[in-house]
């Protein structure tokens, strides 16, 4: 049976009442952004409460960019939300904090969620046309002037010599929102990575990951060392000196020792990535091996056994030359090592974890969202 998606919006909501299991009830003092920029409620969020009850239906205004989120018109929306106003809003607010920060003693963590360069994209209109190419070319500029401004904003603040600053994306580019316009243009939005975002290649999963830390990381630095995002955690942990427990947290391995080029004896080794399909990819070292749908959709290829591939990763970045026949040695290895990391449910030393439900990786996935084992 096809699963019916996004249909939550049309059931009645009380939006007067405080929204549960959000930011401030997780660790944050304080939160300010949106749900997603292309999903209902479209309004602000404040803590734990819409700062404008959405009480219109959202109207599609083909002038807001492109990637619209059309699916939702007559959704819960504040009145006269527009969506590029989102990313100002909260470059504004994140510059704004940064400096009243600055004037108390005690230090402080910023996590900055901008809602470019995904869609909608809606660049404001100090941007629309600047980059000459494409709305999509035209938001990753705008991407860039936040970024620029909350760096800015730390340096001005007097804050920049003890301030760390990461900056990371989540996946790769999306594949429908300018893709060839960006490509005609001589820009590459994978690089020389195969596949886009929702890819189990690693033009799915590789992204940008920077570092700002005076006095300890070199500027123009770099490393090869393995990474996680989830390893954002451990890192900064280690660096305020906090172990994290071996029961209940997540799985992270802190990557400290690579921003000042120490030997990591713990460093992470493996990787484990999932497409939008749910096909399952596992890194160690080179070596990447890909469990494919057999289908050529997700719902041809539900319950079905996946195909096996394997990659090295250091002499075939693009992922083109399958080599599971050449190495069936590695691809034993590989698999008995994924399935012990899944019985673990973690790929952190002496840590046991457990997974929410049952995870297969030799067949694709029978329903959306699996019951709890």
């Amino acid at each position: 049976m096809m699963e019916k998606k996004n249909g939550q919006w049309k059931f009645q909501w009380d939006f007067t009442k405080p929204i549960r299991g959000g930011p401030t009830e997780r660790g944050f003092d304080y939160y300010f952004g949106v749900d997603l920029p292309n999903l209902p409620p479209f309004a602000f969020i404040e803590n734990d409460r819409v700062t404008t009850l959405p009480t219109a239906g959202f109207q599609l205004d083909q002038s807001e960019g492109i990637v619209l989120p059309k699916g939702f018109v007559g959704a819960p929306t504040a009145p006269g939300w527009r969506m590029q106003k989102i990313l100002p809003e909260i470059t504004q607010r994140a510059v704004r904090h940064i400096h009243e920060r600055a004037k108390q003693e005690s230090p402080f963590f910023l996590y900055f969620s901008m809602t470019s360069p995904h869609e909608p994209v809606v660049p404001s209109e100090k941007f629309r046309g600047k980059s000459g190419i494409a709305p999509v070319a035209d938001f990753v500029m705008e991407t860039d002037w936040s970024a620029g401004q909350i760096v800015q904003a730390i340096d001005q603040a007097g804050l920049a010599e003890n301030t760390i600053v990461i900056f990371t994306a989540d996946n790769g580019h999306s594949h429908y929102t300018g893709w060839q316009d960006l490509i005609k243009a001589g820009h590459l939005p994978s690089g020389p990575y195969r596949g886009h975002k929702g890819d189990i290649w690693e033009g799915g999963h590789r992204v940008p990951l920077v570092v700002r830390w005076p006095n300890h990381i070199k500027p123009g630095s770099s490393s090869n060392q393995m990474v996680c995002l989830t390893d954002i955690l451990a890192t900064s942990a280690e660096m305020v000196g906090v172990e994290l427990p071996s029961k209940g947290a997540e799985d992270s391995i802190s990557f400290l020792p690579a921003f000042v080029d120490k030997k990591n004896d713990q460093r992470r080794t493996s990787l484990v990535s999932h497409s939008n399909h749910g096909e399952f990819a596992y890194r160690e070292g080179p070596w990447k091996i890909v469990f494919k749908m057999s289908g050529k959709n997700l719902q041809q290829s539900r319950g079905k056994p996946t195909i096996l591939e394997l990659y090295n990763l250091d002499t075939d970045i693009g992922e083109q030359n399958e080599l599971s026949k050449k190495h069936p040695e590695i691809v034993e290895r590989m698999t008995r090592n994924f399935q012990k990391l899944i019985d673990q449910g973690s790929s952190r030393s002496g840590q046991k974890s457990a997974n929410d439900t049952k995870v297969r990786f030799d067949i694709s996935q029978e329903v959306r969202w699996t019951p709890a084992s």
